[in-house]
């Protein structure tokens, strides 16, 4: 006998693996990948919490400004838009916390610069890569389409995160 869907416990990659917290990863991904040669680990952290800063404020702005009002027979005040919107953007902060956290060891001196910039590059793309296997999993796939979804999605994140990096 099965489970039905609405007693079964939430996933907890459902949980951490919004599109919000994805995008944050991606983002600061990007931020990593255009930093261009020569500048200090101190401006590249800065950089990236200013970036994951700007575009959650962005997101919390978006989202209580199309939340707000009435739709149909729902109305929305002010303030159940703006908790709407920061629970809703939450992910764009909690996403980069490990590439974030992976430079601060760098800044404070407790990992080399280059190893902490290394490690925060790499880190985006394996919980990239972690996300993807996962789906995976719940799917029930065998292991080697799994590993091929995971380096898929860390690809994808690459792609991405280089893009940014352009800009």
């Amino acid at each position: 006998m099965s489970t039905p869907p609405s007693a079964r416990a939430t996933p907890l990659r459902h949980v951490i693996a919004t599109p919000e917290a994805i995008y944050g990863t991606i983002l600061v991904s990007g931020v990593l990948a255009g930093t261009q040669p020569g500048v200090s680990l101190t401006d590249v952290f800065f950089s990236g919490i200013l970036a994951s800063t700007a575009i959650w404020t962005a997101h919390v702005v978006a989202v209580t400004i199309a939340t707000h009002g009435v739709r149909g027979n729902t109305f929305s005040g002010v303030r159940a838009s703006i908790s709407l919107a920061l629970t809703h953007s939450s992910g764009i902060l909690i996403g980069p916390i490990m590439p974030i956290a992976l430079l601060a060891l760098g800044v404070v001196g407790v990992l080399p610069e280059t190893a902490s910039f290394a490690s925060a590059s790499v880190s985006g793309l394996v919980i990239l890569a972690v996300l993807g296997w996962l789906a995976l999993a719940e799917r029930g796939a065998r292991w080697y389409v799994r590993l091929f979804g995971a380096l898929l999605t860390a690809l994808a994140g690459l792609v991405a995160a280089i893009l940014k990096g352009l800009i």
